[in-house]
């Protein structure tokens, strides 16, 4: 289980007056076009935000958690529940949650397989959920080197009514070295 209060400064705006995710005079977008149900998806624009007084605004945020796991022989399952209060510029709090299940097997010391799947919804006051999932392997070489090569499929819904939804497909190796 676990409780975290915070604060971060939040930008509405870009440096030259342009509200996050509008189009300035010059055509660019500020921020980034990552809820655009058209091409071209995740488009960066204009990134200089603007973090003063005059257009920041001050989020305070709650997030509690809970989650647990219990190992069976050479198979670990997980589970996990995520609940959050933010402030949005106006004062007022919205609230968001999220869960997940995974679920990894030990084949040797030297290889792991799992799978995990995610569930968010940013804002339960609106109808805007995601969710994901990522089969994965991971190969250890006991001398602090590993390798984690993992397939993601996303699905973000983008429409208040939850009929336009935009899917994400990555795939990643990524190498880690720990001394």
């Amino acid at each position: 289980m676990l409780y975290y209060h915070g604060n971060i400064a939040t930008p509405t705006a870009c440096t030259d007056g342009t509200l996050i995710g509008k189009t300035s005079s010059a055509g660019e977008v500020c921020g980034v076009a990552a809820a655009s149900t058209a091409a071209p998806y995740g488009a960066v624009g204009n990134t200089d935000f603007d973090f003063t007084n005059a257009t920041a605004f001050r989020n305070n945020f709650d997030r509690v958690g809970a989650y647990a796991s219990y190992p069976m022989g050479q198979f670990v399952p997980s589970v996990g529940y995520q609940y959050g209060k933010d402030t949005s510029p106006g004062g007022s709090t919205f609230s968001s949650n999220g869960a997940f299940v995974e679920g990894t097997y030990l084949i040797s010391k030297y290889a792991t397989v799992g799978a995990r799947y995610d569930w968010f919804r940013p804002n339960t006051s609106v109808e805007s959920r995601q969710w994901a999932f990522t089969p994965y392997v991971n190969i250890p070489l006991q001398n602090g080197l590993q390798f984690i090569a993992e397939y993601q499929h996303r699905d973000f819904q983008l429409a208040p009514a939850g009929t336009v939804h935009r899917k994400n497909d990555s795939f990643q190796v990524r190498m880690i070295f720990i001394l």
